[in-house]
């Protein structure tokens, strides 16, 4: 099985015409009896965004992808990140788009990785998600950016999401007065 959790929440709402340049915080958890070297078993993940926005990874987001295994319940430490097929217990190899972003990766286990028995995976990691605000002058506008996160592990797929809606500060405010008269003769 594969389950997939966006850390950050789930929506932010806020009056503001800045630019959205924030970090959302995943977890994936993997539970598997097999052999996680098998030919084609391998944990890959890809991001989306709506309206415009975009939803990456830096290298050096790359390079924190902490994995951890256990058997049963209990979790070891961060493992040994190797850095091809030949070393470590895993490797991460990042997928880019044409314009060279970082749109996802996927996660490869060694033989020394299964030579632990482990049956259960946990995997954290950040994203960027970025979007440049702009109400085209509409008072009250609100705009609305949905970055998606989809996994899939062994025929198993998982996905989260995060929402950012921002409405425009500028425009015509609602104000009541009350107005008290006393009449003296």
């Amino acid at each position: 099985t594969l389950t997939k959790t966006c850390l950050s929440g789930e929506k932010e709402s806020s009056e503001s015409e800045k630019d959205i340049d924030q970090e959302l915080k995943w977890e994936a958890n993997i539970t598997y009896d097999g052999k996680f070297n098998d030919s084609g078993v391998y944990y890959v993940d890809g991001f989306t965004a709506t309206n415009g926005a975009t939803h990456i990874m830096t290298q050096e987001q790359i390079d924190d992808i902490e994995v951890r295994a256990a058997v049963g319940t209990v979790y070891s430490g961060q493992l040994n990140k190797g850095e091809d097929a030949n070393s470590g217990d895993y490797h991460v190899e990042p997928v880019k788009d044409a314009q060279d972003n970082i749109t996802g990766f996927r996660i490869y286990f060694h033989s020394a990785f299964d030579s632990n028995n482990y049956n259960h995976v946990k995997i954290n990691y950040s994203t960027t998600a970025q979007a440049t605000i702009d109400f085209d002058n509409e008072p009250g506008k609100t705009i609305s950016y949905t970055f998606s996160n989809n996994a899939s592990f062994n025929g198993n797929d998982s996905s989260g999401s995060y929402e950012i809606e921002r409405t425009n500060p500028v425009g015509d405010k609602m104000m009541s007065w009350g107005v008290y008269k006393e009449w003296n003769n």
